[in-house]
């Protein structure tokens, strides 16, 4: 049960971070390309992490 509140938290994190960073303040077009690449892999680590740990905390409850 716990993993699936950490895994929870973890999706609402990056959510809410992406979400953030949308209105964030604009600056030269290189660095913001370079800034947004290296949130997207980590926001998609994030929330690839989040689903595993939802998974395997449904899976133990189920076994």
């Amino acid at each position: 049960m716990e993993l699936i509140k950490i895994g929870g938290f973890l999706i609402a994190a990056a959510i809410i971070f992406a979400w953030l960073n949308v209105w964030g303040v604009p600056r030269r077009r290189a660095d913001v390309a370079t800034e947004v690449s290296i949130k997207i892999v980590f926001l998609g680590f994030a929330g690839a992490i989040g689903v595993l740990l939802i998974l395997i905390g449904a899976a133990s409850l189920i076994i």
